[in-house]
């Protein structure tokens, strides 16, 4: 399971760093979930709705 941060996804300077984690999850750890919260109060929820 792979949890990206809101402050990653929707810093527009980011950006290019978001999309190299998803590539590299993807190549490295194919059967991984990936889940993305909304900030720090909802990080368990975020990975409970990819389990």
């Amino acid at each position: 399971m792979v949890v990206v941060g809101v402050g990653i996804r929707e810093t527009e300077q980011l950006l290019p760093l978001f999309e190299q984690i998803v590539d590299l999850t993807r190549r490295h750890a194919p059967q991984a979930d990936l889940a993305c919260n909304s900030g720090l109060t909802d990080t368990v929820e975020a990975a409970e709705r990819r389990l």
